[in-house]
């Protein structure tokens, strides 16, 4: 990108790089300015080629406001059984984190000729001090370019982030709902099969005299029991837990309430006081008023 001088004119007799920016090299550091003007000719072409990656990104990733308006598309962009979104988003934070770390690199680079300038620097000279001058105005504007081009990948980061965190949450919930059914099956034929392996027992199955193995009195009994008493348990327990949440949540609302109740309550009686104290201070102000009139009356004309 810096190295692209198609469009560059770097005439010096015309200007060249430095025309536009009132900066020519002269006087016993005019190497060092060139130097300058050419950085930050550089840097100006470095944030807008960033800029430029930057709306590239959002062509890519973004969402117009039509999309909400399509309900395939919009359920298409939140759930994904292909993970072709997810590694989309996945491959532009890692872009975006190598970007910021690029930036940050670009002005500490910059921070350091600064520093080895100031220390090469052995006289006093008036050219030295302008150069001195605009490397530091020159630092100043990259730290401004900087925090432009950062906002924009932390917001964009917070973005994506906030998407990968949907899917992610939506994947979970329908992971959930899988892992009720199994539950539900679980429940309902585990107390069966429970009966069936225990009446299998051989000591339970001998024959009697006869030869003939019959059926225990207990066994039609147990299994209507003890699979009715399993789901009665099930059904306390699942209600009790629901109960339960319930109320940590009315516990938690009620919490809330209270808390905006006092806390109006307080910007209440902050506006009782600054009322109070601006009534005071007319009250004193009348008062000196009278004071200052009744003094003038009282004295004597000359």
């Amino acid at each position: 990108m810096l190295s692209d001088t198609r469009n560059v004119n770097w005439g010096v007799l015309d200007g060249g790089p430095w025309k536009e920016q009132s900066r020519y090299p002269c006087g016993d550091e005019a190497c060092f300015g060139a130097f300058l003007s050419l950085i930050t000719f550089a840097f100006d072409q470095w944030e807008r080629g960033w800029m430029e990656t930057l709306d590239d990104i959002d062509m890519v990733v973004g969402v117009e406001l039509s999309d909400s308006m399509d309900d395939k598309k919009w359920e298409r962009l939140m759930f994904d059984n292909s993970f072709r979104l997810s590694k989309l988003y996945f491959t532009v934070l890692q872009v975006l984190r190598i970007a910021s770390s690029c930036i940050e690199e670009s002005v500490s680079d910059l921070r350091l000729v600064q520093e080895k300038w100031s220390n090469a620097v052995q006289y006093e000279t008036t050219d030295a001090r302008n150069v001195t001058r605009e490397l530091e105005e020159m630092v100043t504007s990259m730290e401004a370019k900087k925090q432009r081009l950062l906002s924009r990948v932390d917001k964009k980061v917070e973005e994506l982030l906030g998407a990968t965190s949907l899917r992610e949450a939506t994947k979970a919930m329908a992971l959930n709902q899988y892992i009720y059914i199994f539950t539900i099956v679980t429940v309902v034929y585990t107390p069966v099969g429970f009966l069936a392996a225990f009446w299998a027992l051989p000591f339970l199955n001998n024959p009697d005299d006869s030869g003939i193995v019959r059926t225990p009195s207990a066994f039609v009994s147990t299994f209507i029991a003890v699979p009715v008493a399993t789901y009665a348990v099930c059904l306390i327990l699942a209600a009790y837990s629901a109960k339960k949440r319930n109320s940590i949540s009315l516990l938690f609302e009620l919490q809330r309430f209270l808390w905006r109740r006092s806390y109006r309550r307080w910007q209440e009686g902050e506006e009782e006081d600054s009322d109070h104290e601006a009534t005071r201070d007319v009250s004193a102000s009348s008062l000196s008023d009278v004071s200052k009139a009744k003094n003038s009356a009282s004295v004597p004309p000359v």
